[in-house]
């Protein structure tokens, strides 16, 4: 028999397990397997194409690298939509008449109206250019943070790191290994769809505002009571709160925040509006995001959990999975089956 060359070995390999990384391909040519495999092939057809397959898996086997898997993807991270408001029902238009008379009667409310307003309300469209003339009038608080590692001369050395980082705030420069912070006021502007912030001041007029809005943070988000304070105009209580957090598909999450007092029929209303809304903006279908079998959860792990070549792996799992066996010649349907199963549960592409 004509001894076959390395290249002409790898093609039989591959026609039977899939690809072979070149890295690993060199590794069974250098040690020497090719001339085994001729003289197990010149005693047994066959017998070379197993020795060769046999060695092949092994060596992919020693490192991870060689895996026929996904990586995590980076920049799954999204931007989560603000909560809504879910409209208040009789109950709790009357719960938010009640708050808006008390709060109104609250003595720091009345006494910040006085001081700070002559006693006389804001405009809702006065509301955003008064907060904004205000801040830049108190400039605002910056909170900086500073990492010293303990020692011998800690002491000299955050000395020092503060004379740098007040060289720095001068020229407008950020400090290596210091965090910053500012405090915010959230405010309604009447004509803008989103609740708008600006750096505050934490001692000045809007510092104090922070602080009387905080006390109402059970009936109304900052904002709603910042509104409230300068206005007189209360914004009705909401009974829920329905928003989502997105990050990558499969991770996402619809969030609730609802009254006890809501009927259990209402709350599964709000959460399939959000949750339809949620599957669209990820651009999947309604349909895709049905229950997932035992089987696809155990290709999707498997998938992954599993390194080697499609074939190699379509071996491990009849052996696992004799209930779900594919045929050895289907080995292009059980990748499909795994990667679209692994789709499916994360929500990620497979890019292998």
């Amino acid at each position: 028999m004509t001894h076959l060359t390395p290249t002409e070995w790898r093609k039989r390999v591959q026609r039977e397990i899939g690809k072979v990384p070149d890295v690993v391909w060199k590794e069974v040519v250098k040690d020497g397997w090719i001339e085994y495999a001729n003289v197990d092939e010149e005693e047994e057809q066959g017998a070379g194409l197993r020795t060769l397959i046999d060695t092949v898996e092994k060596e992919m086997h020693k490192c991870e690298v060689y895996s026929v898997g996904p990586k995590i993807p980076k920049h799954q991270q999204g931007q989560d939509t603000p909560p809504r408001e879910v409209p208040p029902d009789k109950r709790f238009q009357a719960l938010s008449k009640i708050i808006s008379i008390l709060a109104s009667r609250d003595e720091e409310i009345l006494k910040f109206r006085q001081q700070v307003l002559n006693s006389k309300l804001l405009k809702p469209g006065e509301v955003p250019e008064w907060i904004k003339s205000t801040a830049k009038k108190e400039g605002h608080t910056l909170t900086v943070t500073l990492n010293v590692s303990r020692g011998n001369n800690y002491s000299e050395s955050l000395v020092e790191i503060a004379k740098q980082l007040a060289l720095d705030i001068k020229q407008r420069k950020f400090t290596p290994g210091v965090a910053y912070g500012i405090v915010t006021l959230s405010y309604i502007n009447p004509s803008s769809e989103w609740t708008e912030t600006v750096p505050i001041n934490k001692s000045g007029i809007l510092g104090w505002l922070k602080h009387l809005a905080r006390q109402y943070e059970t009936f109304w988000p900052e904002a709603g009571a910042v509104h409230f304070i300068l206005t007189g105009i209360a914004y009705p209580i909401s009974q829920a709160k329905v928003g989502i957090k997105l990050k990558s598909p499969g991770l996402s999450k619809v969030t609730l925040e609802v009254s006890p007092h809501l009927p259990g029929a209402k709350v599964a209303k709000y959460y399939l509006e959000e949750r339809k809304k949620l599957l669209r903006d990820i651009g999947r279908k309604e349909e895709k995001s049905r229950k997932l079998t035992e089987k696809h959860l155990a290709l999707a792990v498997f998938a992954v959990e599993e390194s080697g070549s499609w074939a190699m792996k379509l071996r491990k799992w009849n052996r696992k999975h004799p209930q779900w066996a594919y045929p050895d010649t289907a080995r292009s349907t059980f990748a499909r089956d795994c990667r679209t199963a692994y789709e499916r549960l994360t929500g990620w592409k497979w890019e292998a």
